[in-house]
């Protein structure tokens, strides 16, 4: 009974976890759709950082979706066959 119990608690927990992950996927997606209804111009995520904080932002953005993948070209490259 007690493990019962136990995995109830945890499975519980799990649930709340993605319900959260959840609403924040949903209401960001609502605020990159706002952000992107009032500039017709915006057409990527360094487009928002640059609407948001100008070139400083627009850098930082595109620095942070280009390096996984820079990363992973590299990682391909250097690692034994």
């Amino acid at each position: 009974m007690q493990i019962y119990t136990v995995f109830g608690i945890l499975l519980y927990l799990f649930t709340i976890k993605v319900a959260s992950i959840a609403t924040a996927t949903f209401y960001s997606a609502l605020l990159i759709q706002r952000c992107m209804d009032l500039d017709s111009d915006i057409k990527t995520y360094p487009g928002i950082g640059n609407r948001a904080f100008r070139k400083k932002g627009r850098l930082i953005v595109h620095i942070q979706f280009s390096l996984p993948f820079i990363l992973q070209c590299r990682k391909g490259i250097t690692s034994p066959m």
